[in-house]
């Protein structure tokens, strides 16, 4: 057990609504070693039988006001405020549980989970999704850093915009925070000692939830569920697949500089009249960097949907020159349809939480939103669109909606309340870092 609070040597006896915990992951479970004790049958259900009525195997946790990981002295780059959720600007604290920026009060650092193609047998694997984590035409791995502490005084919204922490004025509500950080590793066996890798801008994948399972967002007939007590329940990023083929999806890893070149068009995101890279000073964790995140192209047939992160569209009909979509905002507790959109073959177009998107190119013009459509192909013989969606991480803080919703009757709002990114270089993309929460109203047996 390490100091300041940490709580470690936990089993998976502890489950909680969080990103990982819903994804089909395997995490420190596998065949018996040859020669491993094997305990006796029903040893653990006669030890359970034998507690006493009414206890429970339970972990306290406890916090002060808004207290976690990260720096509190940085003021937002854009806004000059601070942020709801203070950003690191040391590296190191992401890892070290005893660096200056790790969580101040308890918090609990879990086993990582690791992907790698030729060792990490489960069914993910089976169906090729850790076969194409790539750093720039080279196979890697990845492992993912789960830390978890708990804000009595969460502050959700600064509601007046003030950069001032104020239980009376701004949201605040006491909530389980879950940060996940997504490390690329070299692709090599476990004993042979992988070590933390890079990979350009536009040319390196890797693996992360975004979306929904059909299940939570579908009713049975095939629309979106916006009334039942599934839809209101709040999962949260749940699922690997983006267009319900049962197939997993790679996460792709852009710059504006790299993302203009596979769309064919100038797309700004923060309006600065600049198709940024990366990381424009090559200093980590600084404020200044720009990632995008995407997917493959995708063909999507009229009625069915494709879904990313924050935002999905489902295609209503197809021409020969482009597709008519309805988009859904997911960042609320239950999706809402914004709207209907027709768009050219080659067109983008720019969504935030409203009415009407931004046709791009945009240069500086700050567009309506960071997530984006681009209709690359139609076939209205065969009844479907090509699409290729993605979404921007402007800076930190960003992602303050995704699937689940915010507020004190959101559960599990995603991968990240704020959300981090940092490289090897202006073009290299290393890590992203995201954290989620777990308002503590939806709770039980912790405090």
């Amino acid at each position: 057990m390490h100091t300041r609070g940490i709580l470690k040597g936990l089993g998976a006896a502890i489950s909680l609504l969080m990103i990982l915990s819903l994804l089909p992951w395997s995490v420190g479970a596998g065949p018996q070693e040859a020669g491993e004790p094997v305990a006796p049958e029903n040893t653990a259900a006669q030890t359970l039988q034998q507690l006493p009525a009414n206890t429970f195997n339970t972990l306290r946790v406890y916090g002060r006001r808004n207290e976690g990981a990260g720096d509190p002295t940085v003021v937002d780059p854009v806004t000059g405020r601070l942020p709801e959720d203070d950003p690191y600007t040391d590296e190191l604290s992401i890892f070290d549980p005893q660096g200056p920026q790790a969580p101040r009060k308890d918090f609990i650092t879990w086993d990582p989970v690791w992907m790698y193609e030729a060792q990490t047998f489960d069914e993910l694997q089976a169906k090729g999704l850790y076969q194409r984590i790539n750093t720039g035409g080279v196979n890697a791995s990845e492992k993912v850093w789960f830390r978890m502490w708990y804000e009595p005084g969460h502050w959700d919204k600064d509601l007046n915009a003030d950069g001032v922490y104020s239980p009376t004025v701004d949201i605040v509500y006491p909530a389980v925070m879950q940060e996940f950080t997504y490390l690329l590793m070299q692709g090599r066996f476990l004993q042979n000692r992988p070590r933390p890798t890079s990979g350009p801008a536009g040319a390196t994948s890797f693996v992360f939830p975004v979306g929904m399972r059909g299940q939570d967002l579908f009713t049975t007939g095939g629309s979106v569920d916006t009334t039942s007590a599934n839809a209101t329940y709040g999962y949260g990023l749940t699922s690997f697949d983006a267009d319900f083929d049962g197939v997993p999806d790679i996460v792709q890893v852009h710059s504006e500089q790299t993302l203009a070149v596979a769309l064919g068009v100038n797309v700004d995101f923060d309006g600065d009249n600049v198709l940024d890279p990366l990381d424009p000073t090559n200093n980590p964790l600084t404020g200044d960097e720009l990632a995008v995140f995407t997917l493959n192209a995708k063909d999507v047939r009229v009625g069915g949907a494709l879904q990313f992160l924050d935002h999905m569209v489902r295609v209503e009909s197809v021409s020969d020159t482009g597709a008519r979509l309805s988009v859904w905002y997911l960042g609320d507790l239950i999706p809402r349809n914004m709207g209907l959109q027709s768009i050219a073959i080659g067109q983008v177009y720019l969504y935030g939480t409203q009415f009407p998107g931004t046709l791009a190119p945009n240069m500086g013009v700050v567009p309506a939103g960071p997530w984006f459509v681009q209709v690359t192909s139609v076939d209205s013989l065969a009844g479907k669109a090509q699409l290729r969606v993605g979404r921007a991480l402007v800076r930190p803080g960003d992602l303050g909606g995704l699937p689940g919703g915010e507020g004190p009757t959101a559960r599990g709002p995603g991968p990240g309340r704020a959300l981090q990114r940092d490289g090897a270089g202006p073009q290299r993309p290393r890590h992203a870092g995201g954290r989620s929460l777990v308002p503590q109203t939806v709770l039980r047996g912790w405090a």
